[in-house]
């Protein structure tokens, strides 16, 4: 047996790249601003959203245009919920000039600019209301190969419990099409439903090769709830407006996975809980069957929590674990994983972005934890370890 995972507050590896999001950039608040805004650009933007990317890097230069955004939100999240709330503006008046260049490809900066500095009450209102719920489908990706593993090993079925889960939309995972290239899917394996409104596409790199199941397989799934802070209702055209909005303009793909992705939810609306994790896992977990395996999943969620927080939620599973048997499956940076042991090397496409995947399990009680794989934050491409 592997040994007992490290306490929380141990040091962990540093994220192969992106922002600490504990980190303090140090300064006065908007000069930490727009540090972020220049790392967003540097390492978040570039090469993915060349929009984003112009507009941080002129943020990044002269604050000055989100300075009375100041203090509606904490300094950390203003850059990322700034540009949202602009963009659910532009996605309002698709007829508008930033509507336009974010759709045609011309330069952003002085539609965006325009807009934030003569619909700045809107935006603070809307700022103010709203929080950050990029439900990025892409990312089940990597929980069709890791739910069949775990459907394998314990020869029961899944019951999911996703925390911050936003819409829920990741609960479906077993109800999309897959489309998997390279490694041992060379030249494409196509997974799941052909026909289903959501076609994720995952290059797979590097020697190792994930536990894909075998095709017309999928893993079972029993139960299907989620916990958010504020979960989004799928029936409510604002909300999906707002996600949509949460997405970088220009990546029409995106779109249309979150369209096909919304459209099964509306059908079978999923199960959603209001309130903190750390508050109502424990209740949630405890009614589920106990014929199958409680699989609980997070994808770039715990880089919200504060590490105090984080030290709690791995006590918090630790008592479930020991309660019934259990799965929890991370997507997220180096830094908010400690439990998860450091990846055997670093990822092949360190210059595309990296999320770091564990899985911790419980079984009669006992823990063991292990890193499986390098993922793209956006489930653009997967590099299995083994």
């Amino acid at each position: 047996m592997p040994p007992a995972p490290p306490p929380p507050d141990e040091p962990a590896p540093a994220p192969t790249r992106g922002f600490d999001p504990d980190a303090t950039p140090g300064g006065d608040v908007l000069a930490g601003v727009a540090k972020r805004f220049r790392i967003l650009a540097d390492t978040e933007f570039h090469g993915d959203s060349p929009a984003y990317e112009r507009i941080a890097r002129r943020l990044a230069e002269d604050p000055g245009p989100v300075a009375d955004l100041v203090g509606v939100t904490a300094e950390r999240f203003l850059p990322v919920l700034t540009l949202a709330a602009v963009h659910e503006l532009a996605l309002r008046e698709p007829r508008g000039a930033l509507a336009r260049a974010y759709a045609d490809g011309t330069d952003p900066w002085p539609a965006f600019h325009d807009v934030l500095t003569t619909r700045l009450p809107e935006i603070r209102a809307t700022m103010a209301t709203r929080r950050i719920q990029t439900n990025e489908v892409g990312r089940a990706a990597v929980l069709l190969p890791t739910c069949h593993l775990l459907e394998q090993r314990h020869r029961r079925p899944l019951a999911l419990v996703e925390i911050g889960a936003s819409a829920g939309l990741n609960l479906y995972f077993d109800e999309f099409a897959y489309h998997y290239r390279g490694g041992n899917a060379d030249p494409e394996t196509v997974l799941g439903d052909p026909d289903s409104p959501v076609q994720l596409h995952c290059e797979l790199v590097g020697d190792g090769h994930p536990p894909l199941p075998p095709p017309g397989v999928l893993p079972t799934v029993v139960a299907r709830d989620g916990i958010d802070l504020h979960p989004v209702d799928v029936t409510d055209p604002a909300a999906r407006r707002w996600l949509r909005a949460c997405l970088w303009p220009g990546l029409p793909e995106r779109a249309e996975r979150l369209d096909g992705a919304l459209a099964l939810a509306l059908a079978d609306p999923p199960t959603l809980f209001a309130g903190n994790a750390l508050d109502l896992l424990a209740g949630v977990l405890a009614a589920l069957p106990e014929s199958a395996l409680a699989v609980v999943s997070s994808t770039w969620v715990l880089a919200y929590f504060d590490p105090d927080e984080r030290a709690r939620f791995w006590e918090l599973l630790q008592g479930c674990g020991r309660a019934r048997d259990l799965a929890v499956v991370t997507g997220e940076f180096p830094t908010v994983v400690p439990w998860v042991p450091a990846a055997p090397s670093p990822p092949s496409m360190e210059g595309r972005g990296a999320s770091l995947v564990g899985l911790a399990t419980w079984s009669d009680g006992a823990c063991t934890t292990e890193a499986l794989a390098w993922v793209h934050p956006h489930g653009r491409w997967l590099e299995w370890f083994g």
